[in-house]
């Protein structure tokens, strides 16, 4: 984790056990940073992996723009935001049946390439 040293506020680092192999060696972590796998964070203190209730209007993730048109930003999208787009992507991809396959050339951090993925799930 070569980009801990400049991140001094980093105290602890969350990770799920099957992603340990090849992020880095726990010795190679700045001493004052602790690793914690999930598995120990659920067991010692379940609340801290709870999922807490949503609202439709709750932000569910961020979406940062290119910036194409003007500077980078940060575009807050609802839960509502990404099912509305879902529902409009599914009317389009009606005639998709099991066995078809889905091809993507956009990153996941597209919001055409997050919302065709969900749908498709």
């Amino acid at each position: 984790m070569g980009f801990l040293p400049q991140c001094p506020k980093v105290k602890t680092v969350i990770v799920m056990e099957d992603q340990l192999e090849g992020i880095a060696a726990p010795q190679t972590l700045p001493q004052d940073v602790t690793l914690v796998p999930f598995k120990e964070l659920a067991k010692s203190n379940p609340q801290a992996v709870e999922i807490p209730k949503t609202e439709a209007d709750d932000v569910a993730i961020l979406m940062y723009t290119s910036g194409s048109t003007g500077n980078p930003k940060g575009v807050e999208l609802t839960h509502t935001n990404i099912l509305a787009s879902m529902m409009s992507f599914m009317v389009q991809m009606k005639n998709l049946k099991v066995g078809d396959r889905f091809l993507s050339f956009l990153p996941l951090a597209h919001i055409m390439e997050l919302v065709s993925e969900l749908t498709a799930i």
